[in-house]
């Protein structure tokens, strides 16, 4: 069964964004990038692996949205996937690097967290 894909906050709010660009540029085409970014949901979720890295910073993966100047980037957790950022062309470059980074340090925390919770209960 594949996992089911959620949007972190950020990613919405940046998918909001930029179909609010586009249809600013072109009327009518922000609803025809959502149809785009949720066929490319349903691409990874039947296969989350088939995308390369996104760079060697993290298990980050990519996927370049068709039609659009847009990149869907996604990190696979254990029992769903996570679009971290919504990368548009139409944007300054690197504005989504630092919520990444955020994203990454909470991910950090809570793994921490859940190996602290198992060696305790492990050890009684």
């Amino acid at each position: 069964m594949s996992k089911r894909t959620r949007f972190s906050a950020d990613a919405a709010w940046e998918l909001e964004d930029a179909a609010r660009r586009v249809d600013l540029a072109r009327p009518g085409w922000g609803d025809k990038l959502y149809g785009q970014v949720f066929d490319a949901i349903d691409h990874i979720e039947r296969d989350s692996e088939a995308w390369q890295k996104f760079d060697g910073i993290g298990d980050e993966r990519r996927f370049v949205v068709h039609r659009f100047p847009c990149v869907l980037v996604y990190l696979e957790m254990e029992t769903e996937i996570v679009i971290t950022a919504v990368v548009y062309g139409g944007r300054e470059p690197g504005y989504w690097r630092g919520a990444r980074a955020d994203h990454a340090r909470s991910a950090e925390q809570r793994l921490l967290l859940v190996r602290h919770v198992a060696k305790y209960l492990r050890n009684g």
